[in-house]
């Protein structure tokens, strides 16, 4: 807050992985956007080398659930219990740069941490790490 004015938040992106930390970040998102009377908008992302074994976007899994539905459905709940407005989506590719796209037209990203030792870390990235920096809108990362 600057002076008088408060920040808006209208609408909250947040980026599912089906992880402890990615749900931690839908009920963060869920008080957040609660209290700012914000909608939240879900993103489950599959990765290149998942995409590519899973042959493309038309692809279903053998209990007939659309890819990233387990993932969003735990997430859809939480933040519906809190009353507030939601959409989902799965989108295919790099999920840094994904992310990064849909983070357009939001006032937030809130994103949970994978939990990677520091040699991964090292080795691979972070994704939280790299939106963070990327991103043209703040960032919220959930332990």
């Amino acid at each position: 807050m600057i002076g008088d004015k408060m920040h808006k938040i209208s609408r909250i992106l947040v980026c599912v992985d089906g992880s402890p930390n990615s749900l931690r970040a839908a009920e963060m998102a869920a008080d957040l956007a609660r209290l700012y009377s914000a909608k939240v908008d879900l993103l489950f992302v599959v990765g290149p080398a998942e995409h590519t074994m899973l042959g493309g976007k038309e692809v279903w899994s053998g209990e007939g659930e659309n890819i990233g539905d387990v993932e969003l459905n735990h997430a859809i709940d939480i933040v519906k219990k809190a009353g507030v407005e939601v959409t989902r989506d799965v989108d295919f590719g790099h999920p840094v740069e994904k992310i990064l796209e849909r983070s357009e037209g939001a006032d937030l990203v809130i994103l949970g941490t994978r939990g990677m030792s520091a040699k991964k870390m090292v080795a691979w990235g972070s994704v939280s790490m790299r939106v963070s920096q990327m991103s043209k809108v703040p960032v919220l990362v959930v332990p």
